[in-house]
């Protein structure tokens, strides 16, 4: 909890000290900041845009679609613990179970989207947004890489997009998704490269 996340925060800032010598300049902040002050970062940046997404699929009046947007803002929400347990853990062998709860929640909303098929594009359009969730997946070997990867993820829901404009409604409703997902976006290519690291010393992420 909070007070792992503390300990963490203070033993990074004692390393620091020990490292920096006497005079030298401070690191600045953006790519050096400490473990757990990612997620509050997070919290802070990416979510003020949640709600106009909600008023804008509740103005749709379809459940489907209603319920897809609940499933996706879980799977958006569960990030603050992907980067806590970056924060905290060494990398594991394979980091793949950490997009257990996106793929989970897809397999609902594929389920959901066959009973509401008028409403169709508009949860087929969350389901392919749902790559971008596996931003720490993408290999830190080339910052080029990283970010055409990155875009790509990003722009996945551009597609069904182009479907979603036969009403004002339904453009609003893209645009209102589509600003939530670009928050996240942003806020990843923002923390490259030290968003990607483990910077934990626990084996049991």
């Amino acid at each position: 909890g909070g007070k792992l996340q503390a300990e963490a925060m203070m033993a990074v800032l004692e390393i620091k000290k020990a490292a920096t010598p006497k005079g030298a300049p401070e690191p600045k902040f953006s790519f050096e900041a400490p473990p757990g002050d990612l997620e509050k970062l997070f919290k802070d940046t990416c979510f003020k845009k949640v709600d106009a997404l909600l008023d804008v699929t509740k103005e749709l009046n379809n459940e489907g679609v209603l319920e897809c947007v609940n499933l996706y803002l879980e799977i958006f929400k569960s990030q603050s613990a992907v980067l806590t347990t970056m924060a905290s853990c060494s990398k594991p062998e394979n980091p793949q179970f950490m997009v257990n709860i996106a793929k989970d929640k897809k397999n609902k909303m594929m389920a959901i989207e066959k009973k509401h098929r008028q409403f169709m594009n508009h949860i087929r359009c969350i389901e392919d947004s749902l790559n971008l969730f596996a931003w720490f997946l993408i290999p830190n070997e080339d910052k080029d890489a990283f970010y055409a990867q990155l875009a790509d993820f990003y722009g996945a829901i551009d597609f069904v997009g182009t479907k979603l404009q036969n009403n004002d409604l339904e453009k609003k409703w893209f645009r209102a998704f589509r600003c939530v997902q670009q928050d996240f976006y942003e806020f990843v290519k923002a923390h490259y490269p030290h968003i990607l690291n483990w910077t934990g010393s626990n084996a049991d992420a």
